[in-house]
Parts: structure tokens; sequence; C-alpha cells
């Protein structure tokens, strides 16, 4: 239990921790060329023009040509404004994008354009979306503004087919798995039998296992003892023959030794404690005496 709670706890830390420095609000609530996250107060990038824009009040991502589609890139080729409100109706002049502006204060051209001068300003061609505008509406749950002309998506299934049609790679990739199909068939029934195989052998030698685990626990915790042991005798005798051979040695260094003997004492004893309990455990907890042995014993 304790287990399963740690565990999920872990996953969910990655989990927000991905959630938060990854920009997962990018995705639903969109951004637009330059960086910046609709419906969302932003930071500066440097380097990047109109990046760092407060972007509270425009909460909905508008493409000026959102039919032009680049399937290759799996993208839209569109410059992307953040806007506050999606034209429902279609706007047909440069005119109409001002008077949009003005009444509702959604601008749909760029930001460094002023509302009032869409008319007039020679970047209009550019910085303002293709016209005529068709009306859209946005999107419930990812905020994009969706062209409601159907001529759109018809475009968009042409392109895809287009894609389709002339791309070698595809074709190639498509033939070769066509004519390896029987092999991919056989490794798949392969992979699934040789599972099921391994499954049912876990099953049984489970036992085994655990066996083969705890002797290697023993065993390895017994190495650690008797080596923690030998190097404790092997410091007395030569601390012994020092002593016995070398009447001056100073006072700083006879502390040190004794310190040192005395550390690998506790190791010793610690690791020898650790290692016949898990030892002893292991043993009657696999054999525990019955009743009928305890009688005898006593």
């Amino acid at each position: 239990m304790i287990d399963r709670v740690l565990l999920q706890s872990h996953s969910g830390s990655i989990c927000g921790f991905t959630v938060v420095t990854g920009g997962a609000a990018r995705l639903v609530f969109g951004y637009d060329s330059y960086g910046n996250t609709c419906g969302r107060r932003n930071e500066h990038i440097e380097g990047v023009r109109l990046s760092g824009l407060d972007h509270t009040d425009r909460k909905y991502v508008f493409f000026l040509d959102p039919c032009n589609i680049d399937i290759v890139q799996r993208k839209i080729r569109s410059i992307a404004l953040c806007v506050s409100l999606c034209p429902r109706h279609e706007l047909g002049t440069y005119s109409d994008l001002k008077t949009f502006a003005m009444v509702n204060g959604s601008e749909l051209c760029s930001y460094e354009l002023a509302a009032h001068k869409y008319a007039v300003l020679p970047e209009r061609f550019n910085k303002c979306p293709k016209l005529p505008v068709p009306p859209s509406k946005p999107l419930p749950v990812f905020n994009r503004c969706t062209p409601l002309d159907v001529s759109c998506y018809t475009k968009f299934a042409e392109a895809v087919v287009t894609f389709v049609g002339d791309n070698s790679s595809l074709h190639r990739l498509i033939a070769g798995v066509a004519a390896s199909k029987e092999i991919i068939v056989g490794l798949c029934v392969l992979a699934l039998v040789l599972s099921m195989i391994l499954t049912i052998i876990v099953r049984f030698i489970s036992t085994v296992l655990v066996w083969i685990l705890t002797s290697l626990l023993v065993l390895g915790s017994l190495a650690g003892s008797s080596v923690l042991w030998w190097l404790y005798i092997d410091h007395r005798l030569n601390r012994n023959d020092t002593s016995t051979k070398v009447t001056k040695e100073t006072k700083e260094e006879a502390e040190l030794s004794r310190d040192g003997g005395q550390a690998l004492l506790v190791y010793a004893a610690a690791a020898t404690v650790f290692t016949v309990r898990p030892g002893l455990s292991s043993v009657f907890g696999r054999f525990p005496l019955t009743s009928t042995q305890c009688e005898l014993s006593v």
C-alpha cells in the first residue's frame, strides 16, 4: 500500500513538473507568432519582437490566413495573433476591419498597427488578415478561431490527398509493409507465444527465484562481515607488533590507530547482526518449527 502511494505521488510530481515547466498551457490557451500565450500576462523573450505583451483580455487565437495549410510541416502558414473576439460575420474591406476593432475592441491586424489607421497603412497587405475575412467561432476547448466556411476544409482534404498521392517515401513504406506482412505477422505471433511461456515459467519458478535471491543476500552479507572481521583482526595484530617493536610512537598516532580499530569492531559487529538476523528469519520463515519439534527441543 505504501509502495503504491509512493509510486503515485512520484508519478504525480513528475506530471506536475512537466505541466508547469513544459508550457502545457500553450496547448490549451493557444499562442501567437511572437511567443505570447493568449489569455495570460507574458514575460519578454530576449531578441523576440512584440513578446512580453499582456494578453489577459485576448483569449482567442486568430490566423490571418487560416486556410493556408502546410501539410508537410503540419501547421498553418500564417501569422497567429491573440484577439479578444472572433469575427462572427464576413469582413470584406479594411474599413470593416477598422469598424470591427473600434466597436468590439478586437484588433485583427498585427499588434503594432493602430486600429483607426487600418484603411490607410501600407503594411495592411502583409500584417492584416486576407480579405475577405470569413466568419469564425472559437473552439470550445482550445480557443482557436475556426472558420465556418466549408471550402477551407475542402482545401485541407485536397492537400492531404495530394500529399499522400505524390509522396514516394510513403509509397515505399506502404509497399515494404505489404511485402513483409507475413514476416511481421509471424514475429507478432512468436512474441505473443514467448511472452505467454515466460509468464508461465515465472509463475512456477517464483519459489526458486526467491531462494536464489535469499541465498545471494545471505552469502553477500557473510562475505561482507568476514571481510570486516578480517580487517579488524589484521589491524589488531599490526598494532600489537608495532607497539612491541616501536616504543617512541606519538600519542596522536596511537589514538588514531585505536579509533580506527574501534570503528572496525563496531562495523563488524553491526554487519554480523544484520547478517544473522535476515538469515535466521529467512530460514525459519520458510521452514517454521512444528509443535512436536518444539516439544522435543524442550
